[in-house]
């Protein structure tokens, strides 16, 4: 709860849990605040970056950005093959996750999205793929695959931001329901969790379709 609390829940399970998915930690209802923590992490760290930065010379935050990003990225290439609890659950090794987006924001008004697809008209058809892409790499995010997948979803989340305020893409993620979708999913991630651990330690509901279906009727 104490780490929870304070932001710091992913460094806490990254010392004490065998990994996200073992036994030891099925039943923990603060188990989904480590991500919460490496968001929080990550808002501290590119502050101070960024304070120090504008002090010394914002001309070069870009630069400094990018390449924080390409070691994050390396690194935590470097630990799925050594220690996958140290780049599943720290922050400097997530931080490339964050920091493409940042490096897109930097880049975009320098006409790094006006590439040449755009004189071809394949921007709708770019959004769709990512999207589809980004729906597959979640899907099969506990397959053996998923260090790639997660390589997948991150890179077509940037190609989705660039090209998906364009043609169907756009019509679909402005529809009702995934605007719904992105008015309540964070209440869905908060209470998701621990409804699903105390739907399991009573013994209710046994399948796993009964589970998630009252977890999130409860989340809502």
């Amino acid at each position: 709860v104490f780490s929870s609390a304070f932001s710091f829940a992913n460094i806490h399970y990254y010392w004490v849990a065998e990994s996200y998915w073992g036994a030891d930690l099925s039943y923990n209802p603060f188990l989904h605040f480590w991500s919460l923590g490496v968001e929080i992490q990550f808002y501290l760290f590119s502050c101070g970056l960024f304070f120090i930065l504008a002090k010394i010379s914002s001309g070069y935050t870009d630069k400094v950005i990018l390449a924080i990003t390409l070691l994050s990225f390396c690194g935590w290439v470097y630990t799925t093959g050594v220690s996958q609890n140290m780049a599943f659950y720290l922050m400097p090794f997530r931080f490339w996750e964050f920091g493409v987006g940042a490096v897109y924001a930097f880049y975009a008004g320098a006409g790094f999205p006006r590439m040449q697809w755009r004189k071809f008209h394949i921007e709708p058809l770019l959004g769709l793929a990512a999207l589809v892409l980004i729906v597959v790499g979640l899907s099969f995010s506990a397959h053996k695959m998923s260090v790639y997948l997660n390589v997948l979803v991150v890179f077509c989340s940037v190609v989705l931001i660039a090209v998906g305020n364009r043609g169907a893409v756009r019509y679909l993620l402005t529809s009702m329901p995934f605007r719904l979708l992105g008015k309540y999913s964070y209440t869905l991630y908060l209470w998701h969790w621990p409804i699903l651990v105390l739907l399991k330690s009573s013994g209710v509901f046994q399948s796993k379709a009964e589970l998630i279906a009252a977890a999130m009727g409860g989340a809502v």
